[in-house]
């Protein structure tokens, strides 16, 4: 990919757009999409900074061909956890677009019920992050086990013993933590 009209071509393809889609995700009309792409126009800075947030693109490779694609997350920096965040915000909008009825229903509540977590002002710091943290493990749990039963063939017990077993030995642990961010509540609030 020489130029930065095959590069946008490219992120297109990658996320699986039309022109048409695009161009409406970016507030441009689809003919300067193909004028780009086709090398018969430049995208502005603006426009290449947008697609690079939007679409969590490594800006370095848009403009110059230079590395790849998606940026490195890094998660030893903020900028690393952001655009880890970016990418899975773009992920999460896809996946909502086409959901319907329950799926839509039940990614919407656990959206949500995450973002009370994070926003809420009622529990310490400390215990907001010990929850946070027992969260994510939990949701890496899941994950990995999802991904495991994707590669090979279980049966509904097998499946079972790999990712309700693992979860029900660290349903005590966030029983722990919900149990200590509750009574952290009642000590606020005056209640004993």
């Amino acid at each position: 990919m020489d130029t930065i009209g095959a590069r946008m071509k490219a992120i297109r393809k990658f996320l699986g757009l039309n022109q048409q889609e695009m161009a409406h995700d970016l507030s441009i009309s689809r003919p300067h999409i193909s004028n780009i792409e086709n090398g018969n126009d430049s995208p502005s800075s603006s426009l290449i900074r947008l697609v690079c947030y939007k679409y969590n693109i490594d800006e370095k490779w848009l403009i110059s061909g230079i590395g790849s694609m998606k940026p490195n997350f890094g998660m030893d920096s903020k900028e690393g956890i952001l655009a880890k965040y970016n990418e899975g915000k773009v992920i999460l909008e896809k996946i909502m677009v086409s959901y319907e009825d329950e799926a839509l229903y039940h990614t919407a509540n656990a959206f949500f019920d995450f973002i009370s977590i994070v926003s809420t002002n009622d529990i310490p710091d400390d215990c907001k992050n010990e929850y946070l943290k027992q969260f994510s493990k939990l949701l890496g749990m899941i994950d990995a086990s999802i991904y495991n039963t994707r590669r090979i063939s279980l049966s509904p017990r097998e499946l079972n013993s790999i990712l309700i077993d693992p979860l029900d030995r660290e349903k005590e642990q966030l029983e722990k933590v919900s149990e200590l961010a509750c009574k952290m509540l009642d000590l606020r609030s005056g209640n004993k």
